[in-house]
């Protein structure tokens, strides 16, 4: 098919014009075609954002009903802990009964003659502040006390002479 033109000759447009017409007829099309693939793309990572939020969304979801969960988890291991702090608690009652028959020997092997000023007894250790008559009756306990086999440290905090005799503080740590 022919083209007409009715323009006379002398109006139709110059040759350098007719080249820039069609330049600008390329880089039209070929900005609306970056346009439309740029608006593709745009619309494409909306979609893909938006589908990576959903997903976000969902694992949140199941991480907030697994710490409801792990939460009753939790009650019930410090209701645990709790017990087994009573549970230790009587243990040490009977690690006391058994430091008390140890000293109900300790208290026969005092002399008759000597005092017993202070008494302090723990789980596994005791302290005693016994005042001797004489250096004999006090070299005689720790005798015992080294013979008994029963404790793992005898030690001597304090040994002082007074008017009422020869007090001696004992520091002993049971096996």
């Amino acid at each position: 098919m022919s083209e007409i033109n009715l323009l006379p000759e002398e109006l139709k447009p110059s040759g350098y014009i007719s080249k820039l017409d069609n330049a600008i007829k390329k880089i039209s099309i070929f900005l609306l075609a970056l346009l439309i693939l740029i608006c593709f793309l745009g619309g494409s990572a909306y979609g893909f954002l938006f589908y990576q939020n959903d997903l976000l969304n969902n694992e949140n979801q199941k991480l907030k009903s697994e710490i409801l969960a792990l939460e009753s988890v939790e009650q019930r291991l410090v209701f645990l802990k709790d017990r087994i702090s009573k549970v230790s608690k009587v243990n040490a009652l009977t690690d006391i009964s058994e430091s008390k028959v140890k000293l109900e020997q300790i208290l026969e092997q005092i002399s008759d003659k000597a005092n017993l000023n202070k008494l302090e007894l723990k789980s596994n250790e005791i302290h005693l502040e016994i005042t001797f008559d004489n250096t004999l009756d006090s070299e005689n306990f720790v005798k015992y006390l080294k013979e008994s086999g029963d404790y793992i440290k005898i030690e001597l905090e304090n040994y002082n002479v007074t008017n009422l005799g020869y007090r001696v503080v004992y520091y002993l740590v049971m096996k």
